[in-house]
């Protein structure tokens, strides 16, 4: 965790250095950033993930050699039960690539500054970048704190006992690695069309393409061993929950996004509510 907290650093730092020239060029504002109390808020918020949230999590994460004989590949489901047969030799390899992947995506909104229209509000979007992780990790921590899941390779009769057992070891539900990297992607494809107004198949086509690396990763945690496919699926979902969110909330409305009608009918009524995105 720590090393994705110096790559959110890294991130600062180039986009810092590629916005100066189009400092003093103006537009109309896409979002509406408090930076001087939510980047202050979101540092500390990731410092606090990977200094004391996270490493509780792990310690806590622990199966004993006891609990470990009451486990059964058929207390899984059948959609995720075939993954606990998958072959232990390429574990290390598959979590290198999702680390890889992980990593890749934590620094790709860089990309972001490449465009002139956007770098010019660096600052606003790094504080957004940091805020989307720092919820982000809130609801991981929030959710793995409550879900205790032993991971596939804690099924697996193939590897010897203790590295079936220890700490974390049953922190499956969901994957991190996963909800990282998709809250990264999503967030470059929702800025990126926020301020290039694009709207349509073309906006969907680029959230298409934003969840191929996350879905990568999870592809990899699961054939290392770390993951159900749900335990994936759940990630994905929430990260770009959050990618998208949180940006979505500093929109600027320029017109009335949210509308609530009354309407009557002989048989109900109620109250007609729209969300225009």
């Amino acid at each position: 965790m720590k090393c994705r907290i110096v790559l959110l650093m890294a991130l600062l730092i180039s986009l810092n250095v590629n916005a100066q020239t189009d400092s003093a060029r103006k537009q109309s504002p896409v979002y509406k950033v408090h930076v001087k109390y939510e980047m202050p808020a979101a540092i500390t918020g990731l410092i606090l993930f990977g200094s004391v949230a996270n490493p509780a999590v792990v310690k806590n994460a622990s199966i004993t050699k006891e609990e470990l004989s009451k486990l059964s590949p058929q207390h899984v489901n059948r959609f995720d039960r075939s993954v606990i047969t998958d072959n232990a030799q390429r574990y290390a390899n598959a979590i290198s690539r999702s680390d890889f992947l992980l990593n890749a995506s934590i620094l790709s909104p860089a990309l972001l500054a490449l465009d002139k229209k956007i770098r010019k509000d660096w600052l606003d979007i790094i504080s957004m970048y940091m805020m989307t992780h720092a919820v982000n990790n809130t609801v991981f921590v929030a959710t793995v704190g409550l879900v205790h899941r032993a991971r596939p390779l804690v099924y697996n009769t193939s590897l010897p006992i203790e590295e079936r057992t220890g700490k974390n070891r049953t922190n499956s539900f969901y994957s991190g690695h996963v909800s990282n990297s998709a809250a990264s992607t999503f967030f470059i494809v929702k800025v990126f069309t926020d301020y290039h107004q694009i709207k349509g198949w073309k906006r969907i086509m680029l959230y298409g393409a934003a969840a191929v690396p996350p879905a990568l990763a999870g592809h990899y945690r699961i054939q290392g061993g770390r993951h159900f496919r749900t335990d994936v699926i759940t990630g994905l979902l929430v990260g770009a929950g959050s990618g998208i969110l949180v940006p979505e909330f500093h929109r600027c409305k320029t017109e009335k996004r949210i509308s609530v009608t009354p309407y009557y009918a002989a048989s109900a009524s109620g109250l007609s509510i729209s969300l225009k995105l």
